[in-house]
C-alpha cells in the first residue's frame, strides 16, 4: 500500500506495527516518526511511540508522547489506554 501511496498514514501505522512485532523496533520507530511529520497529532503514532519508549524503559519519553496523545484526543480509546499506561510506567512495560 505504501508503494502506491506513500502518504497513506493508516498503512504506514499498520506497517510500523508489523515491523515492531517482527522485532524490527528501530524501523517501527522510524515509521511512526514519518507519520508524525505528516500529522503531528496522529493518535496511533503517538501511542506507538509512547509504547516503544516505555518498553525500552525510557519513561520520560513515553510519558511525553502519551501526554501529547491525551491532550490532543482526550476522548479517544487509545488516550484512555495511554492514561492507564502512564500509571503503570514504573511497575510494568506497556504494550502496543
Amino acid at each position: 500500500g505504501l508503494r502506491v501511496d506513500p502518504k497513506n498514514l493508516d498503512a504506514r501505522v499498520d506497517y510500523s506495527l508489523c515491523l515492531y512485532q517482527s522485532g524490527r523496533e528501530e524501523e517501527a520507530f522510524a515509521q511512526n516518526v514519518i507519520v508524525l511529520r505528516q500529522d503531528a497529532s496522529n493518535v496511533h503514532a503517538l501511542f506507538n511511540l509512547g509504547a516503544i519508549y516505555g518498553n525500552k524503559g525510557m519513561t520520560d519519553s513515553a510519558a511525553y508522547y502519551w501526554k501529547k496523545l491525551i491532550a490532543s484526543h482526550p476522548h479517544n480509546d487509545l488516550a484512555q489506554k495511554a492514561e492507564q499506561n502512564l500509571k503503570q510506567l514504573v511497575d510494568e512495560k506497556p504494550t502496543l
